[in-house]
């Protein structure tokens, strides 16, 4: 024998472990309060005075690219200020859009508002305006007229 460690006559390499309880107590990278605040200012900005939510690109990437940022910051800076995911945030946008546009004009039909709130389908329209209003669209629309009618 060689004095070799291993098959093949081969050094084995040894890489360090920590044992599992170290694991838990190894500090994880933490992204600062204030510039998570100043991320979602940007976002926040950005959402009201662009409108990238009715038909530009919402993907989380881009929307970082944007904001001179990387999606980690965008979804912590969401997940933070507003305790929704990063969908429900753009989705909320595009409700209350749909809310807005109703009041402005109580004639369109929900399909129609789905459309030009930057939703790709009703399905999709009918779920985030159930979980942001409370109701469903057509429960809305119908209050909100009988509401018309007794002012």
């Amino acid at each position: 024998m060689s004095g070799h460690i291993g098959v093949n006559n081969r050094k084995e390499e040894v890489r360090p472990q920590l044992p599992p309880q170290a694991e838990a107590t190894v500090p994880r990278a933490r992204i600062h309060s204030d510039t998570i605040m100043e991320v979602f200012g940007r976002l926040e900005d950005y959402f009201r005075e662009s409108r990238p939510y009715l038909g530009g690109d919402t993907a989380i990437e881009s929307v970082a690219r944007h904001l001179f940022t990387n999606k980690a910051y965008v979804s912590r800076a969401v997940q933070r200020f507003t305790g929704l995911n990063y969908c429900q945030y753009v989705n909320r946008f595009r409700v209350l859009y749909a809310v807005e546009l109703y009041r402005q004009n109580p004639v369109l039909r929900m399909n129609e508002l789905a459309q030009m709130s930057g939703f790709n389908s009703i399905a999709s329209f009918n779920i985030s305006f159930r979980a942001v209003m409370n109701q469903s669209p057509g429960e809305w629309s119908r209050k909100y007229r009988a509401s018309l009618k007794q002012a």
